[in-house]
């Protein structure tokens, strides 16, 4: 039997023998294990053909083509962190370019962005006064958030300046995301109720209607600016008419309750929390696709091209990068 352990996580092959080890759970089909990693996973990332994984302590690695079998490690380690609160804390690639976000103490004169140049990882001039905990790229440039503000490159990450937009903003960092022509960029506002902003240049960015849930924070957000869907919470609300209205189209039981709607079929989605959910008519139905075994996703990524999403899993110990085959799952449980 040919087993691969780490922590808690188990992955067995197709070609086990059962005689030779403890009885274990069968993963399903639809499920392939891409990366075993340490306890410190803390981001992935698809851009083009290529899956960007951050490690906290132990640096960036690439997988290209996305879903193959061939990973490239660009290190970036920070072994004088570990063990502590500080080390990446995003990664982020495009424009040919790889990036890695930093959280390091105040007094650490590297900065709080790193470029992969050809001399190895060097300091940005982005201008960081907190943990850099968004980072995406856009034609030309680059938009990125702290807490201290949102920013933006437009040649290259070589020199970065301020956005703006009205009120006080996303209290903190809040989240970015990557929106069908523009960002949306949410959070909560600074009496503890939901709050979306989007941009279509990463510069000027204007406030979105939610749904105004006390007490809860924009966890995502996808589509276009007229037809898009906010996880608030737990709940995932889809608007058709730009926030006039919002139906409540699934309560998930787990966050990050991401939201990836195929861009060229509107009505299908794919939504990742407790388990994976996929609809085909726009929330009114829902088909639920369990993780592995003993653990439960958490940051993930969709490719409709190939209709595969890949997922950061975890038993609570250690974490782990996992394919989703939304075709394979459809077959083997005869879901439409």
């Amino acid at each position: 039997m040919r087993r691969v352990a780490l922590g808690a996580l188990l992955v067995v092959s197709a070609c086990s023998s059962p005689s030779l080890a403890p009885p274990v759970v069968t993963i399903p089909s639809y499920w392939q294990a891409l990366l075993l990693a340490g306890p410190h996973l803390v981001s992935v990332q698809l851009v083009g053909d290529t899956l960007v994984v951050g490690d906290r302590w132990n640096g960036v690695s690439l997988q290209s083509p996305a879903f193959g079998t061939d990973w490239a490690s660009l290190g970036l380690s920070l072994p004088e962190y570990e063990n502590s609160d500080f080390g990446l804390r995003v990664a982020a690639a495009g424009q040919g370019q790889v990036r890695a976000g930093l959280e390091l103490p105040v007094a650490d004169a590297r900065g709080r962005l790193q470029e992969l140049g050809a001399g190895g990882w060097e300091g940005s001039s982005f201008p960081a006064e907190s943990p850099v905990s968004g980072l995406l790229p856009m034609p030309g440039g680059w938009v990125g958030v702290d807490d201290a503000g949102r920013f933006l490159s437009t040649d290259g990450g070589l020199t970065w300046r301020r956005g703006t937009y009205p009120g006080s903003g996303v209290t903190g960092s809040g989240r970015l995301f990557q929106g069908q022509g523009g960002f949306f960029w949410g959070g909560t506002d600074t009496n503890g109720a939901p709050e979306l902003f989007w941009s279509e240049d990463g510069e000027s960015w204007l406030p979105v209607p939610t749904p105004k849930t006390p007490g809860s924070s924009v966890q995502w957000a996808a589509g276009n600016r007229t037809r898009f869907w906010l996880t608030i919470g737990f709940d995932v609300f889809l608007t058709v008419n730009g926030g006039q209205v919002f139906n409540p189209v699934l309560a998930v039981t787990r966050l990050p309750g991401a939201v990836f709607p195929d861009p060229e079929d509107p009505d299908q989605v794919l939504v990742v929390g407790q388990f994976l959910y996929h609809t085909l008519d726009a929330g009114q139905s829902w088909d639920a696709y369990p993780p592995p075994p003993g653990v439960v996703p958490g940051p993930s990524v969709m490719c409709w091209e190939k209709r595969r999403a890949a997922t950061l899993v975890t038993d609570g110990f250690t974490h782990a990068v996992f394919a989703f085959d939304l075709d394979e799952a459809i077959r083997v449980t005869g879901d439409p």
